[in-house]
């Protein structure tokens, strides 16, 4: 019996199911549970309850088929541990392996360890699935099964992709190594996911396209996770390139395969990810309502990294709406998972975020402790590739703590030094955009040093870069959420956060920092530059310098102009 099938193969397997009579019905029973197991776990139990019925009825004909009944507990303990039902999968995989040595099956052995690694999985218990693949592949090559070794070295190829110590990107002249490709194309789907969790600092748009075929031969073998998590990879890769657009869609087709597997956590994941996104595109609410109700699932299963990922965006989602003591707690509960787990790459970006959030929350010296646990653990790690999120954070604190400058800085200030070598690493990416958020940092900090070129040249950019994002966009975000509605199989309207107008989602607006946007209320109200100085604690040329920086982000020639475009884009008196 093959661990997998294509679609094809599965059609086949139906008739040959629905036609079978007699003795034969039984083991079609069984190969069509066993190859529903990820793809439809309900009906595959159906199935298997059909087979314990014939079983029954007629003992004499099958009690001495011990290998099909061992892959009828086998079919229960992946399907239980793929709806994060632990406790069952263990005592079907305890009952699979007691008739194991009645089964005469020399494959079973190696199945079985696979089917302990994806419990291991649902307990997110690294050091455990490890074993069971690297057994799995042993048992294997003893049977002579070379297809499902392959398949047991290429999950082992992804779990290190995946792990610490073995994530570093593969070397020059990787691709061509026939390791990273394969003529089965569950294998291949492993390899390439693996490829691409190696590369998506590097070179992100590459790794998009090796997650999406990696999705696409997953999801056409009935390896339902792997097409999940690919589709989710890609689709976060492309919110970090902006393109929103395309990863709506990327997150549509994972929800799609989860929703079809009944998987918890997999659904779970999805609904995240779409939570993230409302978030990037200004719906604050929404998000925050999205991602507490994944949350709510994965409180049905084990902690998983997953679920720390959804702590992750929750704690974003509400720093951007104010809520810092809340931000605050949801880090710290997603870094809770990862303190013990082996995902050190995972705990260093959670303390890179946790660092920026309680820098927001006026808490510096714990912002600078975060930093400083994350760079020791890019150093023992070799996550170098990390080391530009690291930059990005520093900026943000110096922008606004007084702290120390590094040592040995060549530039006017900490908050230009760390940003434009954030500019610096990140040029180096293939696809890597610089986000608005970053330009006008440095807009605002050149400004404040008295470099009015550099200034302008960084606000022009940063107005450059939010049109560009303002393009990628979905033309329609309330997809997103009716996406999720369906998933829970519910129909009724978009909540009223999905409802903003405009004018509570500004786009325009968030070129502008904190202050300009004091100085721009303070224009509306037809207040001088010296009124606007004296009610903000400031001076009259920082004035000067702000007006500067807004004309230049907004593309005004005006301060009437100015007011305009700013109420235009959702900012109120």
């Amino acid at each position: 019996m093959n661990f997998c099938v294509d679609s094809v193969e599965l059609g086949k397997l139906e008739a040959v199911a629905s036609g079978s009579k007699g003795g034969t019905r039984l083991p079609a029973l069984v190969s069509l549970a066993w190859h529903l197991r990820h793809r439809d776990g309900p009906r595959a139990l159906e199935l298997i309850e059909q087979a314990q019925r014939l079983l029954a009825g007629a003992q004499t004909v099958y009690e001495t088929n011990t290998a099909l009944i061992a892959r009828m507990a086998l079919t229960r303990t992946e399907i239980d541990a793929f709806l994060s039902r632990v406790e069952s999968a263990e005592q079907w995989l305890v009952e699979a392996r007691a008739l194991l040595p009645c089964a005469e099956d020399p494959i079973l052995p190696g199945d079985a360890h696979l089917a302990e690694s994806l419990i291991a999985r649902a307990t997110s218990d690294y050091e455990r699935e490890s074993r069971a693949c690297a057994a799995a592949m042993e048992c294997f090559q003893v049977a002579g099964d070379k297809r499902r070794a392959r398949l047991a070295d290429a999950m082992l190829t992804l779990l290190r992709a995946a792990s610490p110590s073995d994530g570093a990107p593969p070397p020059e002249g990787e691709d061509d190594d026939p390791h990273w490709s394969d003529t089965d194309a569950e294998v291949d789907a492993y390899l390439k996911a693996a490829h691409a969790l190696r590369l998506f600092q590097r070179e992100p748009m590459r790794s998009v396209g090796l997650f999406l075929q990696a999705g696409e031969q997953a999801s056409d073998m009935g390896l339902i996770r792997l097409a999940v998590i690919s589709y989710v990879n890609a689709g976060t890769t492309l919110i970090n390139q902006s393109d929103f657009e395309e990863a709506a869609e990327r997150f549509e087709q994972a929800e799609q395969i989860a929703k079809c597997s009944g998987s918890p956590v997999l659904i779970a994941t999805c609904r995240a990810r779409i939570g993230a996104l409302l978030r990037d595109l200004g719906h604050l609410s929404a998000s925050r309502e999205v991602l507490e109700s994944a949350l709510d699932s994965f409180g049905l299963a084990p902690p998983c990294v997953n679920a720390a990922n959804a702590y992750r965006e929750l704690a974003l989602t509400l720093m951007a709406m104010g809520l810092k003591r809340e931000a605050v707690e949801a880090i710290g509960r997603a870094i809770g998972i990862h303190r013990n787990g082996r995902h050190h790459d995972n705990l260093a970006l959670y303390l890179i975020a946790q660092a920026r959030i309680l820098a927001a929350a006026q808490a510096p010296d714990e912002a600078m402790a975060a930093v400083a646990e994350a760079e020791a653990l890019i150093r023992k790690h070799g996550l170098e590739v990390l080391s530009l999120n690291v930059d990005e954070a520093l900026a943000e604190i110096h922008a606004l703590h007084q702290l120390p400058a590094p040592d040995n800085m060549t530039q006017p200030t900490a908050v230009i030094y760390h940003a434009e070598r954030v500019l610096q690493q990140g040029s180096k990416i293939d696809g890597w955009r610089a986000p608005t958020s970053l330009y006008s940092l440095l807009a605002e900090a050149w400004s404040e040093a008295g470099g009015l070129a550099q200034a302008y040249d960084y606000a022009r950019k940063a107005l450059k870069a939010k049109e560009q994002e303002l393009a990628l966009m979905p033309g329609d975000p309330q997809a997103l959420l009716r996406l999720l509605l369906r998933s829970n199989g519910e129909d009724r309207p978009a909540p009223s956060s999905m409802k903003e107008s405009p004018a509570n989602n500004p786009l325009i607006a968030k070129l502008l920092t904190p202050k300009e946007r004091d100085v721009v209320r303070l224009l509306a109200k037809n207040q001088s530059n010296k009124e606007i100085a004296l009610l903000l604690g400031i001076s009259g040329e920082t004035v000067k310098s702000h007006l500067r920086s807004i004309y230049a982000k907004l593309n005004a020639g005006s301060r009437k102009r100015a007011v305009e475009l700013a109420r235009s884009a959702g900012m109120r008196e």
